[in-house]
This record gives C-alpha cells, sequence and structure tokens, in this order.
C-alpha cells in the first residue's frame, strides 16, 4: 500500500446544499500527497449520491457509507480508515483555503516535535463575515483549553503517532 502523507477526515450527514464547494476546495489543494476520507453517517438529503458520484470522477476520494450513527461514530470510524502520517479535520459544510495542507504539513516539517496544530478561521455565508483567532503558542493554548477549545474543527491537523494511544479519539457530548 502506497504512503500517504495526510488524510482529510471529511463526516457527512445531509450536506448537499455545500458538499460541492467543500470537495472543490480539497481538489484545489496546492499540496498533492493526500486522501480523502468522507463517512457518510446515513444522509437521507442525496448527499450519499453527491460522494459517490464525486469518487468515481476522483479516485483520492474514498466514501465510507454507514447508517446514522453519530458524527463521534462517523468520525471514529473514518479515523481507522485514513493511511496519512497526518489527519486533517474538515466539515462537510467548510471551504479549505487553497494552501491549507501545504501549510500545515510544512509546519509539522519544519516542528516535528509538533503532536497537533489549527490556524485561524473565517466565516463565510449569509451572515456576518468574521475571523476567528486561535492562540499560537503552547503556553496560550494550554492556559485556554481550559476554558474553551484552542482549536477550531475545521482546520486541525494531527500527526497520527501522536494520538496512537488515544483510541477511540471522539466521543458524544450528552447535554442534560
Amino acid at each position: 500500500m502506497p504512503s500517504i502523507k495526510a488524510s482529510v477526515l471529511l463526516p457527512v450527514y445531509n450536506a448537499t446544499d455545500y458538499l460541492t464547494d467543500a470537495l472543490a476546495s480539497l481538489a484545489a489543494q496546492t499540496f498533492k500527497d493526500f486522501e480523502v476520507i468522507a463517512v457518510d453517517d446515513g444522509s437521507t438529503d442525496g448527499s450519499s449520491d453527491l460522494l459517490m458520484e464525486a469518487a468515481r470522477k476522483w479516485p483520492r476520494l474514498h466514501v465510507i457509507r454507514q447508517g446514522n450513527k453519530g458524527m463521534a461514530n462517523a468520525l471514529n470510524h473514518g479515523l481507522s480508515q485514513c493511511r496519512g502520517e497526518f489527519v486533517a479535520r474538515m466539515d462537510a459544510d467548510d471551504i479549505a483555503h487553497p494552501k491549507r495542507l501545504e501549510k500545515q504539513i510544512s509546519a509539522f516539517s519544519a516542528n516535528p516535535q509538533i503532536g497537533m496544530l489549527g490556524a485561524s478561521i473565517r466565516t463565510i455565508g449569509a451572515g456576518a463575515r468574521q475571523k476567528w483567532q486561535y492562540p499560537t503558542g503552547y503556553g496560550e493554548i494550554r492556559a485556554r483549553i481550559f476554558f474553551s477549545s484552542p482549536f477550531a474543527h475545521p482546520v486541525v491537523m494531527f500527526s497520527r503517532e501522536a494520538i496512537a494511544f488515544r483510541q477511540p479519539l471522539y466521543r458524544e457530548t450528552i447535554i442534560v
């Protein structure tokens, strides 16, 4: 099995309104040594058909179909299928900057001690556009983790080696 530098883990549930743009943004990446693991979590809106059609045209896209079991299950199932040295998270309603993977892989190469990294995000769509800044230094991340997530899921990338001992990685949160 050939070595892949990065896997993009993409959970999908009823995302036909956004999925084409999300996949197009991945296809436009300047970094090319990656695969996309899309887990269709029992979509009922045509997302599954859209994924299957895209996979026929784009061999880099691998589709896993399952009944609706929730995002945590979809992520863990998808993670078990990722072959990349690094795993990038992205949601089906997100658009990746064309240099996202290139910049993140470059950051890991320059700093091999890093296990996980993120980036700032910019909201898009009908609402007000906003840029969300996230902490960049170890001390800032450590301080923030007690109050809120120091990482935005759509831009997280982590080394598989760094999380290998933490299976399952994703858990359902139940709010009472």
